[in-house]
C-alpha cells in the first residue's frame, strides 16, 4: 500500500477544515469557559471545586453515553443524506431523540433520587458531599434541554450544517460565563449563591442553547425535520440497524467515562485539594483533544455521505486521507500537550489572576 494513499488534495483538506474547524472552535471556547468557571468555583475553596468536579464526572458518563448513540445515528443520517432519502433521515432523527431521552432520563432519575450515594461513592469527605449536593439537584435538570440540543446539533452536523451548532455553543458558553460570574459571587445584582449559583448558571446556559438552536431548526429547511405527531413512527428495520451499531459505541463511551470517573475516585482518596487540581488539569488537557471532536464529524460526513450515494471508491479514499490527516494533527497536538506544558501552566496562572479579585465581598 502506497503512503500517498494517506494524503489528499488541497481541495480535500480545505473541505475537511471547513467541516471540522467550527466544532473544534466550539470545543475550545467551551473548554476555556469551563476552566474559567472551575477557577471561579475554586475561589470558594477546595471543597466546593471538589464537590462540583465529582458531580461532573457522573454527568460525564451520561453525556458520553448519549454522544455515543447520537454518533451512531449520525452515520446513518449522513448516509441517508447522501442518498437523498428524506424519510430515512426523519426516522433516524426520531430514533436519536428517543434514544437520547432514554439514556439521559435514566441518569436524571438516578441523580435526583440517589445524589448522596453517587457523591459518596467517590468521596467520603462530608464537606465535599455537601457542596456536591448543592450542585447535583439543579445541575441534573440541565439534562432535559441537553437531550434535544444534542440530537438536533448532531443531525445538523451530519447533514452539513456545522455553523448553527457552533453559534448555539457560543451562546451557551457566554450565558454560562455571565450567570456563573453573577450567581457564584453575587455580581450584577444577583444573590451570592456559591455552588448552587454555578448549577443555576449551567441550567440557564443549556436552556438558552436549546432555545437558540430550536429557533433555527424550526425556521430552517432541514431534510430531517419531522412533525411531533410522527415522533413514534419508526420502522423496525431502522431501529434494529441503528441499535446494532449504537450499542457497541454507547458501551465503549460509557465504559471509558466510567473509567475516568473511577480514576477520580482514586485521586479523591488523597483529599479535596487533589481533586481540585485534577479537575483543572483535566480541563486543560481536554483542550488538546478538541481535534478529535472536529475529526469525528469530518469522518462522518466525508465517508458516510459518499457511501449513501453509492460512491464507494470516494468513501474509501476519503477514509485513508483522514487517517493520514488525523495522525499529523495528533502529532502536533501531542507535541504541545506533552512537550510544551509551560503554555498550559502560564494559561492557568493568567486565568487565576483574573479570577482572583472576582470573589464577592
Amino acid at each position: 500500500m502506497s503512503i500517498r494513499r494517506f494524503f489528499g488534495s488541497k481541495s480535500f483538506y480545505k473541505h475537511v477544515v471547513i467541516i471540522a474547524i467550527p466544532l473544534i472552535f466550539q470545543q475550545l471556547i467551551s473548554n476555556s469557559v469551563n476552566l474559567m468557571v472551575n477557577l471561579m468555583i475554586g475561589q470558594l475553596g477546595d471543597h466546593a471545586l471538589a464537590g462540583v468536579a465529582t458531580v461532573n464526572r457522573f454527568f460525564l458518563i451520561a453525556t458520553f453515553g448519549t454522544s455515543g448513540v447520537i454518533g451512531a445515528a449520525a452515520v446513518f443520517m449522513a448516509q441517508f443524506y447522501g442518498a437523498d432519502d428524506h424519510e430515512g433521515m426523519k426516522q433516524t432523527f426520531r430514533y436519536t431523540i428517543w434514544a437520547a431521552t432514554i439514556i439521559m432520563s435514566l441518569f436524571l432519575v438516578i441523580g435526583v433520587m440517589f445524589p448522596t450515594q453517587i457523591i459518596g461513592f467517590f468521596v467520603n469527605d462530608p464537606n465535599v458531599i455537601r457542596e456536591g449536593l448543592n450542585f447535583i439537584y439543579i445541575g441534573s435538570l440541565a439534562f432535559i434541554p441537553n437531550i434535544v440540543t444534542l440530537s438536533i446539533a448532531g443531525s445538523m452536523r451530519a447533514t452539513g450544517d456545522s455553523k448553527t451548532p457552533l453559534a448555539a455553543g457560543i451562546v451557551s458558553v457566554i450565558v454560562n460565563a455571565f450567570f456563573n460570574y453573577g450567581l457564584i459571587y453575587g455580581n450584577f445584582g444577583f444573590p451570592a449563591m456559591g455552588v448552587t449559583g454555578a448549577a443555576i448558571g449551567t441550567l440557564i446556559a443549556r436552556t438558552a442553547e436549546l432555545v437558540f438552536i430550536s429557533y433555527f431548526f424550526i425556521r430552517g429547511d432541514y431534510p430531517f425535520k419531522t412533525k411531533i405527531a410522527d415522533m413514534f413512527t419508526m420502522s423496525t428495520d431502522i431501529i434494529k440497524r441503528i441499535s446494532s451499531k449504537a450499542l457497541p459505541l454507547v458501551s465503549n463511551e460509557i465504559l471509558w467515562a466510567t473509567g475516568m470517573a473511577l480514576l477520580l475516585r482514586f485521586y479523591a482518596s488523597r483529599g479535596p485539594e487533589v481533586i481540585s487540581g485534577y479537575s483543572i488539569a483535566s480541563t486543560v488537557s481536554d483542550m488538546f483533544f478538541t481535534m478529535n471532536a472536529g475529526m469525528s464529524i469530518a469522518i462522518t460526513i466525508l465517508v458516510s455521505q459518499p457511501l449513501g450515494a453509492g460512491n464507494f471508491d470516494e468513501a474509501r479514499d476519503n477514509g485513508y486521507h483522514l487517517i493520514g490527516f488525523g495522525v499529523i494533527l495528533s502529532a502536533i497536538f501531542g507535541y504541545y500537550c506533552l512537550l510544551q506544558p509551560s503554555l498550559s501552566l502560564q494559561s492557568i496562572r493568567s486565568l487565576t489572576r483574573q479570577c482572583g479579585p472576582l470573589r464577592h465581598s
